[in-house]
């Protein structure tokens, strides 16, 4: 099956910003209005809240060529940003594409811009095609995780958005229906503003401050709502303008459920 993007918008979505995603496989387009709620418990723009929106545009371009009866999961996302991030309180425009076609999945390749045209991300995704479609797709009802209304200005971090506790190298949360995505699972891009977030503060321990200018998520299991989720960061090398931490994401039974590594440079 191939065709426009079948956009079905939810509850992830309404919470982060991102407006109608349309497009096909060869040209897919989205938009996001940042705020404080975008932004870490410092008041800057986190690069990890773009990850729905980069989730949204790069994965329904691989979406809207899936066999007939089929969806798409994010099996991999990368992305790297701009040493510096536009401020929040901004609208954020992104732009994919698939790159890669084949018979069980794909890989698409996109860019997100500020209002003046600056790149702030490029970034990748691989999805794989699994069997079944969400509801709301091929049914006349509502996508059944999209609240009846968000408040962004309700949350003053995006930390808040989560509704996590974080620590240094740690940050847990419980997600709940308004981090969902169409098939009732914690949303890949926020799971990937939480490895952002986790990797970021474990990176914040050092002679000179760093900025997050990767993430390389791998997802090896899905996340179920309202269990607890544990999102642990390490940090095999911190120098004065390169450090690494790697992030493991687990369920309440210890499980890994994804593998993250997350680069921070000097902002000078």
């Amino acid at each position: 099956m191939t065709g426009e993007v079948p956009f079905l918008p939810g509850a992830a979505e309404a919470v982060f910003g991102v407006d109608a995603v349309s497009g096909d496989r060869t040209a897919t387009t989205g938009t996001m209005d940042t705020g404080p709620w975008s932004a870490g418990p410092d008041g800057r723009s986190r690069p990890g809240a773009l990850g729905v929106l980069i989730d949204d545009v790069l994965g329904y371009a691989v979406v809207s060529a899936r066999p007939a009866g089929h969806w798409a999961v994010s099996t991999e996302i990368h992305a790297d940003f701009s040493v510096d991030q536009p401020p929040p309180g901004v609208r954020l425009s992104a732009e994919g594409a698939a790159v890669d076609l084949g018979p069980t999945g794909g890989l698409a390749s996109g860019v997100v811009r500020d209002p003046w045209g600056r790149v702030v991300a490029t970034a990748t995704e691989r999805l794989q095609y699994v069997l079944g479609e969400p509801r709301g797709l091929s049914e006349d009802v509502a996508v059944s995780t999209t609240p009846a209304v968000v408040r962004r200005e309700d949350f003053g971090s995006v930390v808040q958005v989560l509704g996590a506790r974080s620590a240094a190298r740690e940050l847990r949360f419980a997600p709940s229906e308004r981090l969902a995505n169409p098939v009732g699972n914690l949303h890949g891009g926020v799971l990937f503003c939480a490895v952002e977030l986790a990797g970021q503060s474990a990176l914040a321990d050092g002679p000179t401050p760093l900025v997050t200018s990767s993430v390389h998520l791998a997802f090896l299991r899905p996340l179920r709502l309202h269990a607890p989720v544990r999102v642990e960061a390490t940090v095999p090398h911190r120098g004065r303008t390169l450090g690494v931490a790697h992030v493991v994401v687990s369920d309440p039974a210890g499980k890994v459920c994804a593998l993250a590594t997350v680069t921070g440079r000097g902002a000078g």
